[in-house]
């Protein structure tokens, strides 16, 4: 990038084609179709409140006799989290079901009534209950491709806790965690990945 005069303001007139537009949608297992050329996924559900996206790379600096600063080139990545949570509007029991680890079942007629699903609980945390990533897809400000923001062998990590009230729908927060691969645990920056459009403005 090119040095510009200093100023007293970061706007430049390429500023209003950098925004991301508001709250975005979620996805879940999102594959690149070659074929199609595009990328595919499945809904998690409608949101209300837009979604929060946090990726944090945690720095350590090892300990020097006579170093009373922070070196440059001292710092090592110790841990890396990453994290989408937000309020799901819509009630799919699938979405109850992963954020309790729970399996779902038919009613059977006997103990419980034919007809509904029933969602009941276990002790174990099942390969099931991770998805192989939640994305979240907004749109950039002058571009017509999405901005992607996937997240790796992601967990629900919420539980239920919701709210009732007239003249209102409740929803149900969630808060999706990224986990490395059991086979690769020491890839912990392999754990999200942001997919940025080409775009039409020069960087």
């Amino acid at each position: 990038m090119a040095a510009t005069e200093l100023k007293t303001s970061g706007y430049t007139s390429e500023t209003a084609e950098r925004y991301l537009l508001n709250a975005g949608a979620l996805f879940k297992n999102v594959k690149y179709n070659s074929e199609k050329q595009k990328y595919e996924g499945e809904p998690l559900g409608a949101t209300v409140g837009g979604s929060k996206c946090n990726i944090t790379i945690n720095l350590r600096q090892p300990e020097v006799d006579g170093v009373l600063a922070k070196i440059k080139g001292n710092d090592l990545i110790e841990s890396v989290e990453a994290t989408i949570e937000g309020t799901l509007k819509e009630w799919k029991k699938e979405n109850i079901a992963q954020a309790l680890f729970a399996d779902v079942a038919e009613g059977n007629g006997t103990e419980d009534a034919t007809g509904y699903k029933i969602i009941t609980g276990r002790n174990e945390v099942l390969a099931k209950d991770y998805v192989e990533n939640i994305a979240y897809v907004g749109k950039i400000s002058g571009e017509d491709k999405p901005v992607i923001i996937i997240l790796k062998n992601a967990i629900n990590t919420n539980g239920l806790s919701f709210e009732t009230k007239d003249k209102d729908e409740a929803g149900i927060p969630f808060k999706f965690e990224a986990r490395a691969d059991a086979d690769k645990p020491e890839d912990v920056n392999k754990i999200w990945k942001i997919i940025y459009p080409e775009t039409s403005v020069r960087d």
